[in-house]
């Protein structure tokens, strides 16, 4: 099992205000916002030296991630991690006491790509990514 870095999650209030704090870190856009309407979140990707964050705005009151920020406010939200195998890699991960909270499913702001997010308390919270 060979998991490799995607990406980090960060719950946000605002993805236009948000932008415009990464942006002063060194982090452009790489593309367009994008909504997720089954997991009720707007989301874009940002890059600063090969580093990418993923800001993931609530839609609506009922969103997961609106609860998150309710609780914690914005910050980090989950690491991703790219993964060639994604049901060999769950079963694995499983077996380390990982705990799937999401079915597999198309991610729509990483061209449809299969993900899975995972949760470990030692962890907490991941995605993986099935690389094509």
């Amino acid at each position: 099992m060979k998991l490799r870095i995607h990406h980090i999650g960060y719950a946000v209030s605002s993805i236009e205000k948000s932008i415009q704090k990464f942006e002063v870190l060194g982090y452009k856009a790489i593309g367009e916002v994008v909504d997720d309407v089954s997991r009720k979140v707007r989301i874009v990707f940002l890059e600063n030296s090969g580093v990418h964050v993923e800001l993931i705005e609530p839609t609506s009151n009922d969103s997961p991630v609106k609860s998150l920020i309710e609780k914690n406010g914005p910050g980090t939200y989950h690491i991703c991690y790219e993964t060639k195998g994604l049901e060999e890699t769950a079963n694995k991960l499983s077996k380390q006491g990982f705990k799937p909270i999401t079915s597999i499913s198309a991610a729509p702001a990483i061209d449809d790509r299969r993900v899975l997010f995972m949760y470990s308390r030692e962890c907490g919270l991941i995605e993986l990514l099935e690389v094509g």
